[in-house]
């Protein structure tokens, strides 16, 4: 019997081998980093979590995190990177980025490499739409250019970014009715 691509997903993640000694997710923090800046007084969710690394550097006494993915594994291991004293200030959800739904209203969304692996990427989107604040800044990372969505929305954010830095960005308002979001190949 074939492997679905979900469960193909939750396997490789799930063993974690990915987050040890990955230079890729070190330049992705940076990335994330330079993009976004100082975030204070903020609440951030993290689509897609991993082990956090990315959105945990933005934990303080002042910032709200909620991490999201369906590896109770990730999960696990982002809370072991979350100082006692800080604890609080985390809530995890095992569950897909489809599945997760809230109320809230978040500062910063970040949604790095996850598209790839999710059955509808307008629906994804639309629901970041309706999560992120007036203010807010949302952040995707696109990673998978193989596929034909990957390709599409690579040419597309060629052709109307700017470089900075060696990132592609495109900052872009409108579509889904998002404020600010920025789309890093």
């Amino acid at each position: 019997m074939m492997e679905n691509h979900e469960t193909k997903v939750r396997s490789f993640f799930d063993i974690g081998e990915y987050f040890k000694n990955n230079s890729q997710l070190e330049a992705r923090v940076k990335i994330i980093n330079d993009l976004v800046g100082d975030v204070h007084n903020q609440k951030i969710l993290d689509l897609g979590c991993g082990d956090g690394t990315i959105s945990l550097q933005y934990l303080d006494e002042t910032n709200t995190i909620e991490l999201v993915d369906f590896s109770e594994n990730m999960l696990k291991l982002a809370l072991s990177h979350v100082p006692d004293k800080l604890r609080s200030n985390v809530s995890t959800h095992q569950m897909s980025i489809e599945e997760y739904f809230s109320d809230e209203k978040y500062h910063l969304i970040l949604c790095i490499g996850v598209l790839a692996h999710v059955s509808s990427i307008e629906n994804v989107l639309q629901k970041v739409a309706n999560l992120i604040g007036d203010d807010g800044l949302i952040v995707i990372q696109i990673n998978d250019l193989d596929q034909v969505v990957g390709k599409l929305l690579y040419e597309y954010a060629s052709w109307v970014n700017y470089k900075k830095n060696h990132y592609r960005l495109t900052p872009t308002s409108g579509s889904f009715g998002m404020k600010t979001v920025i789309v890093y190949t």
